[in-house]
């Protein structure tokens, strides 16, 4: 009796018994489907033996116009950039403040008290201290001029960080004047139900029953604009990072006099340009780490700082020490000179690819601090600082009207695909007076998580809360045999960890 060749179907399909897909495959264990052969999945690669802080939620390459390969990484608790296998902290500092005698340390203890008048911070923050002296013993200057996570909140003027120096009999000392420079808060790195009276918004829900909300883990969008870097988790501002900082930010000289002078030789600044200052050692009596300056009376490398845009001139006096560096942290959008009404809030930002526009979806309104959720807002054409709309320039707004926020948005063709929870609109440049337009493309329509779509051919492809979806000018479900084993095993409530590009190995197993 002559052999039979057996044609199995190509893919995995988990919608049938075991039994009713003959001929078919029902389970696989890291395979794909090539031309209808299955091959094995080729395996992981280490980038880098170094580690980050933090569980990776965004991941973002670009290539600078000097040829360098840079990778935006976006954490809960930081936010890096990747370079040759390194990871640079470039999370943006929310203030800096000064501390007299701050440390006390208890022998036999690697635990730190902190006394910070006000301090409003919370456990999981980040604070680095610079130009602080030893306490006299095993806590030396070089232990407490770090980075530091906060470990616990003592009351609202004393919290305690964690060093890996356990302290001795003679640390007595308290680190003299300290400056402090505070990152922006960490966030959650997963989802966390709330309940309870106040945890929802007044009015939610009847009377005498409690209301649930959710602590959202902390997300990040990212996107260029030209070769610089412009970044924002969700819930909070927007973030611009210049690349000629690099990874390691720009050495700089420091002048001591009325006013000060600072030199960069590498670097000119621009009046009104902001930055901030770190040093391995004391800036001069005028200036402290982590504080955001303007630059005035610039003469292209050498320049002066103020306090704010064209300022007084910072006078310096006495003495300094180690190496000084303009930081290469990012900066809020809102500090720039000539910033107008930037959005103080958002929950997702893209820049179109061919007109340039930087959009911030689910923004505050102009003059306003509230966010509101279905508001879509731009710049002007190839300025991110100006969001002010008026008849000399591009920027403006639309609010969708479909569903109760928006979760997302991709770039394909000549449009922009936006996501709110319950449908999908399509934004296309038409030009002054209206600018941008807004088209409902699908309604009655999920997506499961911000990260949750991507581009391929052209065509959108995303996830939603029990389906799957393309659109390649119309809204399709897209047919899939494991829709059933995909959803039925999976925990809604976590949905927003759901992403489509790889991640990277952290410091977390």
């Amino acid at each position: 009796m002559p052999l039979k060749k057996i044609l199995l179907k190509a893919g995995v399909n988990r919608e049938n018994t075991r039994y009713t897909t003959e001929g078919g495959w029902y389970d696989c264990d890291k395979i794909r489907f090539r031309q209808g052969t299955p091959e094995v999945i080729g395996g992981w690669v280490r980038i880098s033996a170094q580690t980050f802080l933090g569980i990776c939620r965004s991941l973002w390459s670009w290539v600078t116009l000097g040829g360098t390969t840079l990778t935006g990484v976006g954490t809960n608790e930081k936010f890096y950039v990747e370079q040759g296998g390194n990871y640079y902290d470039i999370t943006p500092i929310q203030n800096a403040v000064t501390l007299s005698n701050p440390f006390t340390a208890t022998a036999g203890l690697t635990t730190l008290s902190v006394h910070a008048v006000a301090h409003g911070k919370q456990a999981g923050d980040y604070v680095t201290f610079y130009s602080a002296t030893g306490l006299g013993g095993a806590m030396t200057a070089t232990v407490l001029n770090q980075n530091y996570k906060i470990t616990s909140i003592t009351d609202s003027d004393n919290y305690v960080i964690t060093t890996t120096t356990t302290a001795t009999a003679g640390d007595t000392g308290h680190g003299g004047t300290v400056y402090a420079a505070y990152e922006i808060p960490a966030g959650a790195a997963t989802e966390i139900p709330l309940s309870g009276w106040g945890s929802g918004f007044w009015g939610s829900g009847s009377w005498g029953f409690s209301a649930t909300s959710v602590n959202p883990l902390r997300v990040w969008s990212q996107t260029n604009f030209g070769q610089d870097l412009i970044y924002g988790y969700r819930g909070g501002a927007i973030y611009y990072w210049n690349a000629k900082l690099t990874v390691l930010g720009q050495s700089a000289t420091i002048t001591i006099g009325s006013p000060g002078v600072v030199t960069t030789a590498s670097l000119a600044f621009n009046d009104g340009d902001a930055l901030t200052l770190t040093t391995t050692g004391t800036l001069p009596t005028g200036l402290v780490p982590g504080q955001l300056y303007y630059v005035v009376n610039s003469t292209g490398t050498s320049y002066s700082l103020a306090l704010t845009s064209g300022g007084t001139p910072i006078v310096t006096t006495g003495t300094q020490s180690g190496d000084h560096r303009v930081s290469p942290r990012g900066t809020a959008l809102t500090a720039f000179t000539g910033a107008s009404e930037v959005p103080t809030i958002q929950n997702f930002i893209l820049v179109s690819d061919a007109s340039r526009f930087v959009f911030a979806f689910g923004a505050n309104e102009i003059y306003t601090a509230s966010q509101d959720p279905m508001l879509v807002r731009w710049s002007d054409q190839e300025d991110p600082f100006n969001w002010l709309p008026a008849a000399t320039n591009q920027a403006g707004s639309v609010r969708l009207s479909h569903g109760s926020q928006i979760v997302t948005a991709i770039q394909t063709r000549q449009e922009i695909v936006v996501f709110t929870d319950t449908s999908v609109y399509s934004l296309q440049y038409l030009g002054p007076p209206y600018v941008w337009g807004s088209q409902i493309m699908g309604d009655n329509i999920s997506i499961i998580s911000q990260n949750a779509v991507s581009v391929a051919g052209n065509v959108v492809y995303w996830m939603g809360i029990d389906k799957f979806y393309m659109y390649d000018g119309t809204v399709k479900t897209l047919r899939c045999d494991l829709r059933r084993y995909v959803y039925q095993d999976i925990n809604l409530l976590q949905g927003t960890q759901d992403r489509k590009s790889t991640r990277l190995n952290s410091s977390h197993t």
